[in-house]
């Protein structure tokens, strides 16, 4: 796109800003880590959780155009399915 060749591309609104293009946004996207209980116990995942509800790596996402962090950070437990 930086070349001119395209019209419209698909990409995240601070990639646009960074390379001095419009953005129009055209959904909302949700992500999601998933993992087993005895995987968020593990010191280096713990390690991960931690990093993502700090306050200044909150800060730092939210300072970045086009992240909504109401989630971020939340864990949810679910149990496996019954079959």
């Amino acid at each position: 796109m930086l070349l001119q060749q395209w019209d419209v591309g698909l990409g995240a609104e601070s990639a646009a800003i960074a390379a001095g293009l419009d953005f129009m946004a055209i959904t909302k996207e949700r992500y999601d880590l998933i993992m087993l209980q005895e995987t968020l116990d593990r010191p280096q995942v713990k390690k991960i959780v931690e990093v993502v509800q700090d306050e200044a790596f909150q800060k730092m996402l939210i300072s970045l155009p086009g992240y909504e962090l109401s989630e971020t950070g939340n864990a949810v437990t679910v149990k496996p399915r019954q079959e």
